[in-house]
């Protein structure tokens, strides 16, 4: 996982922006994709529209008062292909970006029961 995290930090701390947009912060988008993430696993749906993601992550954001231009988070991950385009929709290229994502949402929420969080019963 450290090898992810590195490589994410250069993503999106070190590829230069232009000076209109702002740079996001590598832990909010990791704490915004584990959100996305899990709402994948937990409806079983791993394709998602352009506008699902900026919406879904945007009111996100509002209800937990966080500033980050998600349509930028969306072009830096179609850029380096974490996402890629799947017929009309996009998905995570590798399913371990999904699961490194959700992943990080589970360890950062100590209220996520694994068994809730995967849909199985007991």
């Amino acid at each position: 996982t450290k090898m992810i995290e590195m490589f994410l930090f250069v993503l999106f701390d070190l590829v230069e922006l232009p000076t209109y947009k702002t740079k996001p912060d590598v832990k909010d988008c990791e704490h915004v994709l584990g959100f996305f993430c899990e709402e994948l696993i937990r409806k079983k749906v791993y394709s998602f529209s352009k506008d699902e993601f900026v919406n879904t992550l945007n009111t996100f954001c509002k209800e937990k008062l966080l500033y980050l231009e998600i349509i930028i988070v969306f072009d830096v991950l179609l850029q380096n292909r974490i996402i890629v385009s799947w017929g009309d929709k996009f998905r995570f290229k590798a399913a371990y970006w999904v699961y490194y994502f959700a992943a990080n949402q589970m360890h950062a929420n100590v209220n996520i029961k694994l068994k809730n969080f995967l849909g199985t019963k007991s």
